[in-house]
C-alpha cells in the first residue's frame, strides 16, 4: 500500500490516537477537509457552552456588575502570555486590540477631549 492511497489514509485514521478529539468540535459536514491555516479552526462545543453561559448569566443576569469577573483578564492574560512566550515581566504585556485600533481609539479620545 502506497502512502498516496486512500486506504492507507483510512488505516492511519483508524489508528489515530488523537481521533477522540474530533467529537469535541462542531462538525456540520463530515466530508469537509478543513485545512485553513489562517482561521480559528473548527468551533469547539465547549466554546458554544462558554459563550452561551456568558450571554445568559454574566450579561443577562448580572448586567453591568458582571464586568468585575472579566474586566482585568486582558492584564492577567497578558502577564501569562508575556511571561511564558516573551520572558516579559508582569505588567509589560496586555492582550487587547491591534496597535492600529488602539492608536485610533487614543486619537479619537484626544479629539473628543478638546471642545
Amino acid at each position: 500500500m502506497k502512502v498516496t492511497d486512500r486506504a492507507y489514509a483510512l488505516e492511519l485514521d483508524k489508528n489515530d490516537p488523537l481521533a477522540h478529539f474530533r467529537s469535541k468540535f462542531v462538525i456540520t459536514d463530515p466530508n469537509l477537509c478543513y485545512l485553513d491555516g489562517n482561521s480559528l479552526g473548527r468551533l469547539p462545543h465547549a466554546t458554544v457552552k462558554a459563550v452561551n453561559d456568558f450571554v445568559s448569566h454574566e450579561w443577562g443576569n448580572e448586567v453591568v456588575t458582571g464586568w468585575s469577573h472579566w474586566i482585568d483578564e486582558a492584564q492577567v492574560a497578558g502577564d501569562l502570555l508575556g511571561r511564558a512566550v516573551l520572558g516579559a515581566a508582569e505588567g509589560q504585556v496586555l492582550v487587547c486590540d491591534t496597535t492600529s485600533v488602539n492608536f485610533y481609539q487614543l486619537c479619537l479620545a484626544a479629539i473628543n477631549a478638546r471642545p
